[in-house]
């Protein structure tokens, strides 16, 4: 049984390897740069915060309520 969650970060042209890596960056309340998925599941979901972060201002959220039973 597998339970995690997995982003996909893509190099930008600047040789910075992560873009906006504290998701402080937001446009239309989104963080730029970064899109949200959760593998489709009942009781399954994802959120970006403001006011719930270790550093800054925002921060990311993945929920799964009980484990895959296979790799999503």
């Amino acid at each position: 049984m597998l339970a995690y969650a997995l982003c996909i970060l893509t190099v930008a042209q600047s040789g910075q390897w992560v873009q906006n890596p504290g998701f402080e960056q937001v446009v239309n309340d989104r963080p730029l740069r970064w899109e949200l998925f959760v593998q489709p599941m009942d009781g399954a979901y994802g959120r970006v915060s403001s006011g719930e972060a270790r550093s800054g201002e925002r921060s990311a959220m993945l929920h799964i309520p009980r484990p895959y039973l296979r790799d999503p």
